[in-house]
């Protein structure tokens, strides 16, 4: 699978290198100037202290450019789980957020002049940039993230509610064969007096018709992906009554009724939403 903004990446890539290069190499070259100016007779000793604290700023930013390396290093795989992508990606936005809040402070800087703020500037110009482009591509990631999260959530729900049907037709053709049973009892009894209800069959009417319940939640789950508001609130309306007729009914099944009951707060929830 190709990356995200494969050719950002590598624009971003470019620069960032560039900006190594140029973070590395300006301590050493400030340093050595320092030491040709020290020796020398006359030595501007604000030129001098300038450089100092030049090269001090700039071992932090490099330091700085050293981490960011380093975390994309081990930046995660493609199709690796969203748990890993969310941690690389936290610790990015907390690395990019600090770095550009050391280029901030650096830039805000007024002990410098002549060579030393040239020299400054060009600098927090680049680090700016890679900031940027960094930050674009977290950005980037993190819809990325999203969408394909999203997509695995929807995924789930539509075989979560194929499961539930499938459920539901095995709990039915149950149903009717207990019935047959019972129809065929009851005829080969006379018919004499009323025929008591058998549990176990009324047990299995409220299962069906929580499942029901269930996948019309279920399917209004679903339908948030497409933004179709209005159907999930009737397709919640009519679960919730039917998980309602449950809670009030089913007497004789206290963990349906719980489960009914949770389910009607979830739906409040999910309805207090839209």
């Amino acid at each position: 699978m190709e990356p995200l903004n494969k050719t950002e990446r590598n624009t971003s890539l470019i620069n960032f290198i560039a900006v190594y290069v140029l973070i590395l190499a300006l301590p050493l070259f400030l340093s050595y100037w320092m030491g040709t100016k020290k020796g020398g007779k006359g030595g501007n000793q604000k030129a001098i202290s300038e450089q100092e604290a030049l090269v001090k700023d700039m071992d932090v930013l490099q330091q700085y450019v050293k981490d960011i390396e380093e975390h994309n290093q081990h930046i995660p795989a493609e199709g690796l789980p969203f748990e890993t992508w969310n941690s690389w990606l936290t610790k990015a936005e907390q690395q990019n957020t600090e770095f550009f809040k050391k280029i901030t402070d650096f830039q805000a800087k007024r002990n410098y002049t002549g060579a030393r703020l040239r020299i400054r500037d060009n600098a927090c110009a680049y680090l700016f940039q890679i900031s940027k482009e960094r930050g674009n591509y977290i950005q980037k990631r993190r819809a990325l993230l999203g969408v394909q999260n999203g997509t695995a959530e929807l995924r789930r729900l539509q075989n979560e509610n194929n499961q539930l049907k499938s459920e539901k037709q095995g709990l039915q053709n149950n149903l009717n064969v207990m019935l047959a049973q019972s129809q065929k009892a009851a005829g080969a009894g006379g018919g004499g007096g009323a025929q008591q209800p058998n549990p176990q069959i009324e047990e299995l009417k409220w299962q069906i018709r929580f499942n029901d319940a269930n996948c019309k939640k279920i399917q209004a789950d679903i339908l948030e992906a497409y933004n179709e508001n209005s159907k999930r609130r009737q397709l919640y309306s009519v679960a919730r009554q039917n998980f309602q007729i449950i809670t009030q009914n089913a007497r004789s099944n206290f963990a349906i009724q719980q489960l009914a009951s949770d389910k009607i707060l979830e739906i409040d929830r999910l309805m207090s939403r839209l």
